[in-house]
């Protein structure tokens, strides 16, 4: 993730801030594959220490979920956001998947 305060961003050339947009997608999109990697080695590195990964399924999943991003998104809802956190609430949290 990369944070740009609105006003420094603003202030730069329009050729710098398209430069930095291209990059920023350039990244977003190619980082996936390299935290996908990241993420194999930390797991492989967690079971060779003896951690087992446990898959819940059905209705305790489904209870699982609920109790976690329910906990968060409430919380959340009492808060004041500069993003339109309603649409991304809706976008990112879907109750009982």
């Amino acid at each position: 993730m990369t944070v740009i305060n609105l006003k420094k961003f603003n202030g730069l050339s329009k050729a710098h801030r398209d430069l930095l947009m291209e990059y920023g997608e350039k990244f977003e999109k190619d980082s996936n594959a390299v935290l996908a990697k990241a993420s194999e080695v930390d797991n492989a590195k967690l079971e060779k220490a003896g951690i087992k990964t446990i898959m819940l399924k059905g209705d305790i999943a489904k209870a699982y979920l609920n109790t976690i991003y329910g906990a968060k998104w409430a919380e959340n809802d009492t808060r004041e956001y500069k993003v339109d956190y309603k649409t991304l609430k809706s976008k990112v949290y879907r109750p009982g998947s």
